[in-house]
């Protein structure tokens, strides 16, 4: 028997089946004959990194065991440029760029444990994924643990794509090895920041580009004495410095260092309590 066409369409919907629209797509009516609502369109996701939070310990065979708890915060935007915290302050705050041996930055935690310093450890990826217990270590000491790109590229001088990976590929091993990506980025090979690195940091989660106001110049190997009179003559209220843990100058004289700042009567915090 031959149905015409008002037929046909009235069959169909009797079986739960919306007529093709001209595009050629149809979805399936759920049960009462009302057609169901497209998916939503895929939208652009990114890894928001977690921020510090107090460590909980559970008890397990044999001891207990750390784990530090994490939150997400969904980024808004461009991350903004922040190199010096409010002058209105004593406080000032030890960044670390963090690459190095085991004996020079398992020193320089221990020195700073036993003269209570609280440190900023902006953490390259690459060395990182070699250097796991270290990196444990820092953030299970309070410290604060921050991204400095996998592989410490010039990043100004990067394709947005590279940059992009350089700061996402970090975070995930920041997020693996610590159970947070941090609060910061910190651009390699510059103290400057572009709105390409600004973009594509707050993507990743970033909210800030940590920049630094305080630069003894120590990665290039000035000598220790150089890198104490350079930061003590520079080093202002809410001052963030720039050091780095892969130089032996610095290790070297990181306890006169403390010293001296305090002399001057700052009190050392780390970048979390010195920028909002």
């Amino acid at each position: 028997m031959r149905l015409d066409r008002r037929q046909f369409v009235l069959g169909l919907a009797g079986l739960g089946v919306a007529a093709c629209s001209t595009s050629g797509e149809s979805t399936r009516a759920p049960a009462g004959g009302a057609p169901s609502t497209p998916p939503a369109t895929n939208a652009p996701t990114t890894n928001a990194p977690a921020t510090n939070a107090p460590a909980t310990t559970t008890a397990i065979a044999g001891g207990t065991t750390t784990a530090r708890a994490s939150t997400t915060t969904a980024p808004t935007g461009p991350a903004r440029y922040v190199s010096k915290g409010a002058a209105t302050t004593t406080r000032v705050a030890l960044t670390f760029h963090t690459e190095g041996t085991v004996a020079q930055v398992g020193r320089l935690l221990d020195m700073a444990k036993s003269l209570d310093v609280p440190l900023t450890m902006l953490l390259v990826g690459q060395w990182l994924e070699q250097n796991r217990d270290l990196g444990r270590r820092s953030a299970d000491a309070g410290h604060d643990v921050g991204n400095h790109t996998y592989s410490h590229l010039s990043l100004p001088d990067q394709t947005r794509a590279v940059v992009a990976t350089e700061i996402q590929r970090c975070a995930t091993v920041l997020r693996d090895v610590t159970g947070t990506a941090g609060r910061w980025f910190r651009p390699s090979g510059s103290n400057s920041t572009t709105t390409l690195i600004n973009e594509e940091a707050g993507k990743a989660g970033y909210p800030i580009v940590l920049g630094f106001d305080t630069d003894p110049l120590d990665y290039q190997d000035p000598g220790s004495t150089a890198v104490r009179s350079r930061v003590v003559a520079g080093i202002q209220a809410g001052s963030l410095v720039s050091l780095h843990a892969q130089h032996q100058g610095t290790i070297d004289v990181f306890e006169s260092l403390i010293g001296a700042i305090r002399d001057k009567g700052f009190t050392l915090v780390r970048a979390s309590d010195l920028v909002a």
